[in-house]
């Protein structure tokens, strides 16, 4: 797979920050070196993707740009489109990508008025040229008749693509895969009403995602699967996949909380976000590593950004050098690549790039980890700092 008020008193300020500083030094100690090292890079690309060799794909400008040896280079629009974006990105730099285009209609926004997207299309980009995804496959993305549809959402170092494909005369879905010129549909139980394909490995390998409603049932049944070139496992529980690797690891979200499926067992990351903020974590990506980035909540609620590897939640800042911690402080992870490689941006808003040095330390410093995580909360909510994540 290819690869969120000014301080009220000062006294309360530094006995904070004292206690912040405290947990940091304990759990820098714990961890005799640096498990990450830091570099900027210039990039200024929203919502990115990266590959192993470190290309990123994402948006400038309202379009699709790439940033490669230090370079941004932005792509052209499709026909009759105003904005695109990058969705996947292989090792061999072809970009899965998607445009539309949007009109406002009706008078001003603050007037009744209100956004119209049309023109929706996916295509692959490399060295300049995009071409059409749905001519590839055959189907189009939004049909105006009655008939089948295709949604691709991922694609492989082979060129291999993933997708969802409405079923005509139906309200379900099937997922495919279409390799080697074919559409090639993933054979799932008849009940299984909905079925949708969230990513594609470089093995050729595809989690998905599948709900139906039993017959006096007043709740849907939802799962996850695997299919392996025909062999189709049922993983029997989640709601959506949220990152899945070579290895065959699977992020796995449901109101339950989050979870990492490996070789047929589940470790739990965390619970519903109804048991309290510090429970909550929403992954943002899964390396080839084995290691999540993602986000928990401080106890106001506001995103503070989370590396998890080998059982534990840890403070990106504890696993880089106190040096680089202290000039650029991490605020938020952004994208993880089959090297374990994290991009990230500090509290200025630069972007750095963490190449691991190393396995993540597995001495037991979580609750030192959730102290400090806990109290650079506190003091984000007395600097005013705010998420921009939902």
């Amino acid at each position: 797979m290819t690869n969120k008020s000014p301080l009220h008193r000062v006294h309360q300020f530094t006995a904070l920050a004292g206690l912040a500083a405290a947990a940091t030094l304990a759990a820098s100690q714990a961890h005799a070196a640096p498990t990450y090292q830091l570099s900027t890079i210039d990039s200024t690309l929203q919502s990115p993707v990266m590959n192993t060799n470190g290309t990123l794909a994402g948006i400038s400008q309202n379009q699709l740009a790439i940033f490669q040896n230090g370079v941004t280079q932005l792509t052209s629009l499709p026909a009759d489109t105003t904005s695109s974006y990058a969705m996947a990105i292989n090792d061999q730099g072809v970009v899965l990508g998607g445009a539309g285009r949007s009109t406002l209609v009706g008078g001003d926004v603050g007037q009744a008025g209100h956004w119209v997207t049309d023109n929706q299309q996916q295509f692959l980009y490399q060295n300049g040229q995009l071409t059409n995804v749905q001519q590839i496959i055959g189907l189009p993305l939004v049909s105006s008749t009655p008939g089948p549809q295709a949604f691709i959402s991922d694609l492989n170092n082979r060129g291999e693509l993933s997708g969802t494909m409405s079923l005509a005369g139906s309200p379900g879905s099937q997922a495919f895969v279409f390799r080697n010129g074919q559409i090639q549909t993933i054979a799932t139980p008849d009940k299984w009403t909905n079925v949708s394909a969230a990513g594609i490995n470089n093995l050729g390998v595809v989690a998905g995602n599948y709900n139906y409603l039993s017959p006096g049932d007043s709740q849907e049944t939802f799962g996850v699967f695997l299919d392996d070139h025909g062999k189709l496992t049922d993983l029997g529980r989640g709601m959506r996949v949220n990152g899945f690797n070579d290895q065959g690891q699977i992020v796995i979200e449901d109101s339950a909380g989050t979870s990492i499926y490996d070789n047929g067992h589940f470790t739990k990351i965390s619970d519903s976000s109804d048991v309290g903020p510090h429970s909550f974590f929403r992954s943002l990506g899964l390396g080839g590593d084995g290691t999540v980035i993602g986000y928990t909540l401080s106890d106001t609620w506001t995103s503070l950004p989370v590396i998890y590897a080998d059982g534990q939640r840890l403070d990106p800042n504890t696993l880089i050098d106190p040096q680089s911690a202290a000039q650029h402080h991490i605020t938020d992870l952004l994208t993880i690549n089959g090297h374990g490689d994290i991009l990230a941006v500090d509290q200025s808003g630069q972007q750095v790039l963490l190449k691991p040095l190393s396995a993540v330390p597995e001495a037991g410093s979580f609750s030192l980890m959730a102290t400090g995580l806990a109290l650079l909360g506190a003091l984000r909510r007395r600097r005013g700092v705010k998420s921009a994540r939902p």
